[in-house]
């Protein structure tokens, strides 16, 4: 499961993403990812951590088809602003890329680019 320490970090990571890179429709509501999550936390800080996973998840399926540019942009960017890089995130919380770990081979162009987006994100 998530640290606690791991959980505060990504509250960073997790705003900074939705500040610079989701897209703003009149519908999204005002506020940060982690104001929505700390609400949660004052019922249930595993819920809010299942929160954060999901919230993960969606990034890195976002930026699946970045090319390896967008992605080292994006880590210098989060690198400043004191949170994990978008390939640390990938590297730790891809369910996709877990999934092909254990499966030891990549069966389609978009795992491919999400394998390459990782590796060429590794110093």
């Amino acid at each position: 499961m998530l640290s606690d320490q791991d959980y505060q970090k990504l509250k960073i990571f997790i705003d900074v993403f939705f500040e610079w890179y989701t897209p703003k429709y009149p519908t999204t509501p005002d506020g940060t990812p982690s104001q929505f999550l700390e609400k949660i936390e004052k019922e249930s800080l595993a819920n809010a951590k299942k929160g954060m996973l999901m919230s993960l998840n969606d990034s890195i399926e976002w930026t699946s088809k970045w090319t390896s540019e967008e992605v080292a942009e994006a880590d210098a960017r989060m690198e400043l602003a004191g949170t994990f890089t978008l390939s640390e995130v990938r590297r730790q919380y891809s369910k996709k890329f877990i999934q092909i770990l254990r499966r030891g081979k990549i069966i389609s162009q978009s795992e491919y680019y999400l394998v390459k987006g990782i590796a060429d994100g590794e110093v």
